[in-house]
């Protein structure tokens, strides 16, 4: 983007003598212009074309932008020219670029990426590329950077500090900052840490990344946003978030060519993570089957008749405790109607609620099905949270906990479409777009095991214990664990609370 003026020497010599000096002599002021200030020519018209959502992305004024994008999108250099407008002199900065610049100098940045090697092959690239030298302690890079410190000094008093993710949380620490630049995906403690820099300022975070790690911590970040995004052209401004969504095909820079070379070999989830910048579960999703076209439906308000209500429990109080509500038709078609989703709550306000959800829908389940584990008894009170749910009025008997064979069943619900969920239940159509599969270990006896992921999976969990106490075994073997406190809980619904005859 900053290579010289090209010029058309043929037309050159068309021109008479004198005007032809004259347009060289403007020529090499023109170039004299752009090599003191790089910015001159970044996204301006007279020079070519107009990444118009590095644009929109420089133009917001968040306290926190992202700029989530392919790989060779624009992302890294339209981060760092941002970075740039805000700590030289206002003076150095473009007519076309003016209206972006927010904070006078002194301005002090922190850029961080993934290693010391990202840092110098790729930030240091685009540092030293637009930004204008005289703006640099000593009119170089050699004199204005302190290679101990890893910081780079302007004569204004502004300074961009370099920091990895692969340094210590406390590595982090100390700085009071306007800004904080991540390049690519920061760790959840290392953005933890940003925010404390940038607090005290009130000063903002910006992210350029793209999204090559899958489903993490930073899809809960930006979710709500990206989803709000593809509905207004990949541009919007969402709860105190900027956000541009930037597909390899937004940057005018690019050739056909060279775009079909990067993405050559790459996997549909790969290739949907670089060319346009989505984040996707790299390593597999358990439900891939599940489609809101087939399996997602209105909300619910008046329950069939002749139907069996199940709830299922999943007893997260530490985290959060999941009940989700399914009703079965007579034909064995099961429809999640309704979920609970309880933080910070005890049993027994757990227990209120589904004594209130029950009520509101007037229908009395025909069991109340629990994760096994809620039978281990606290070392402390030497009770157990199936116990406390039965004070409660909540009795319930544990469910089968074969996490394979009830992923298994749950998959044969949704292919033969006899599984639907309604709209309402949001926790559950978040949970099930990332529930996915864990890389196995290289080493090690569980190697080529899959496992779930362990996060935010608690009524994926509750979903497929409802699921598993349908009257069918899986097909696997499973140790019977059952107590006689068990035993004498599942003979009791079995004397006054069995299904109909016509329900399969």
């Amino acid at each position: 983007m900053a290579a010289p003026v090209k010029i058309a020497k043929e037309k050159l010599d068309l021109l008479p003598p004198e005007e032809r000096d004259k347009a060289v002599k403007a020529i090499k002021d023109l170039e004299h212009a752009l090599k003191a200030n790089p910015l001159l020519r970044y996204n301006n018209p007279a020079f070519g074309p107009v990444h118009q959502k590095q644009m929109a992305f420089h133009g917001f004024t968040t306290r926190r932008k992202a700029f989530i994008g392919g790989n060779q999108s624009g992302k890294t250099t339209s981060g760092i020219i941002d970075d740039i407008i805000q700590g030289i002199d206002a003076d150095m900065v473009p007519d076309h670029l003016k209206h972006f610049k927010r904070y006078r100098p002194p301005f002090r940045c922190r850029i961080a990426a993934q290693g010391r090697e990202e840092i110098e092959d790729f930030v240091f690239e685009k540092m030293q590329e637009w930004i204008p030298v005289n703006q640099l302690v000593g009119d170089k890079w050699k004199s204005a950077y302190d290679k101990q410190h890893h910081v780079l000094h302007l004569k204004n008093g502004s300074y961009y500090q370099f920091k990895t993710y692969q340094q210590e949380a406390q590595q982090w620490g100390g700085s009071t900052l306007d800004r904080v630049h991540m390049d690519e995906e920061p760790a959840r403690i290392h953005l933890q840490e940003a925010r404390l820099r940038v607090m005290r300022r009130e000063g903002d975070l910006l992210f350029t990344m793209t999204p090559v790690e899958g489903l993490t911590h930073m899809f809960d970040e930006f979710e709500a946003a990206m989803e709000e995004a593809e509905r207004h052209d990949g541009i919007i401004e969402h709860d105190g978030l900027g956000l541009v969504t930037v597909h390899m095909d937004d940057n005018p820079w690019l050739s056909e060519e060279a775009k079909k070379e990067a993405l050559r070999g790459l996997s549909r989830e790969e290739r949907l993570a670089r060319e346009e910048g989505k984040f996707v579960a790299l390593s597999g999703l358990i439900y891939p089957d599940f489609d809101r076209e087939r399996h997602v439906i209105p909300p619910v308000r008046d329950l069939p008749e002749n139907v069996n209500v199940i709830v299922s429990i999943d007893p997260g109080i530490r985290h959060a405790c999941a009940v989700g509500w399914y009703y079965l038709t007579t034909d064995d078609h099961m429809v999640m109607f309704q979920e609970g989703y309880f933080k910070d709550m005890t049993i027994a306000q757990v227990c209120e609620e589904i004594h209130r959800t029950n009520a509101y829908y007037n229908c009395e389940p025909i069991y109340n099905v629990i994760d096994p584990a809620a039978r281990n008894r606290n070392s402390q009170t030497g009770r157990s949270d199936q116990s406390e749910f039965a004070d409660h009025g909540i009795v319930t008997i544990p469910g089968q906990n074969s996490v394979t064979a009830g992923i298994n069943r749950v998959k044969e619900r949704l292919q033969n479409d006899r599984f639907h969920v309604t709209e309402d239940c949001t926790n559950f159509l978040k949970e099930i777009r990332t529930y996915r599969w864990r890389k196995p270990p290289r080493h090690g006896e569980d190697e080529g095991k899959p496992v779930p992921v362990k996060a935010n999976d608690h009524l994926m969990d509750a979903t497929r214990l409802a699921i598993m106490s349908r009257p069918y075994l899986p097909h696997e073997e499973i140790i019977n664990t059952e107590t006689q406190i068990d035993k004498m809980a599942r003979e009791h619904y079995d004397a006054v609370s069995s299904p109909p005859t016509s329900v399969a």
